[in-house]
């Protein structure tokens, strides 16, 4: 059995912050792990909800990258929007 090592409280701004800049600019992480950390730590989705999100949820238009993560698409800042479109275009091309 694993030991759980990670955070065993509520982050603080300072940690939060440096863990969404290593998740924005660590090129060793898994691309999909970045993503998915970006998007709890940046847009507080629930790790259930980021499961559910397919290819469609993400549309460019424009070099505009926007995510569905409820009624309205949120623009995804440059860093985000690059992995969003890499993670989309993996997806499509693997069989479901």
């Amino acid at each position: 059995m694993k030991r759980w090592n990670d955070p065993s409280q509520p982050m603080d701004d300072e940690a939060r912050w440096a863990t969404a800049r290593r998740l924005l600019h660590n090129d060793t992480l898994k691309p999909e792990d970045r993503l998915v950390g970006l998007l709890l730590l940046l847009y507080a989705q629930w790790p259930a909800a980021i499961s559910r999100l397919t290819v469609d949820h993400i549309e460019e238009t424009d070099g505009t990258v926007r995510i569905c993560l409820g009624a309205v698409p949120v623009e995804l800042p440059a860093p985000v929007a690059e992995l969003a479109l890499r993670q989309a275009e993996i997806r499509r091309s693997h069989a479901v």
